[in-house]
């Protein structure tokens, strides 16, 4: 006898986590999703900074942070959406590369924008490279890459495109709030 959404629901947030289901564009299937909390790292100093600045083990919060994300594939789109909002971020979920231009170009509120590099149509290079030529010389919007590997090439095409940032496929939320904080002190 199997256990209903409800209950498994239930006993998820008992353990501190969140379930959610995902309906694919097509609506053919449905995906269940499950985040759990564990236990943070204690008190460690940030890479590549001073040796008396740490961060605490609590989560960052970048709070009101205004990203666009762009990522073809609903899972991974929905899985970094929430790490994002968990982040403080208020985020604003696109399909596709042509999506993120058009959303882009709608509204320039935008100050971060992460992208999945292996999209259709338009991957995220072609992207960077379109957000780099509408942003103005006194505004550009930062940029996260997201990629299923990365190599000295995929740094390399990272850097000519603009692209300021980039997070190695599974995203966690320590990797996407480490590298959000680079970013951002960065520049």
């Amino acid at each position: 006898m199997g256990l209903s959404f409800n209950m498994c629901k239930k006993i998820v947030q008992m353990m501190n986590g969140n379930i959610w289901s995902v309906s694919d564009s097509k609506s053919i299937g449905e995906t269940i999703m499950l985040v759990l909390q564990f236990q943070l790292e204690p008190v460690t100093p940030v890479s590549g900074a001073s040796s008396d600045l740490y961060r605490s083990s609590a989560i960052p919060n970048f709070n009101g942070l205004r990203v666009l994300l762009a990522d073809s594939d609903c899972t991974n789109r929905a899985v970094t959406h929430r790490l994002l909002e968990k982040l403080g971020c208020r985020v604003l979920s696109v399909a596709s590369g042509v999506q993120c231009i058009s959303s882009f170009a709608a509204e320039s509120s935008f100050q971060l924008v992460v992208l999945d590099l292996d999209m259709q149509t338009m991957d995220g290079f072609e992207v960077a490279r379109a957000i780099r030529k509408f942003s103005s010389n006194s505004w550009l919007p930062l940029i996260i890459a997201l990629a299923a590997r990365i190599d000295d090439n995929i740094r390399d095409r990272c850097q000519r495109s603009g692209v300021n940032g980039l997070i190695q496929k599974p995203v966690t939320l320590a990797a996407l709030g480490d590298e959000l904080y680079r970013v951002l002190q960065n520049n």
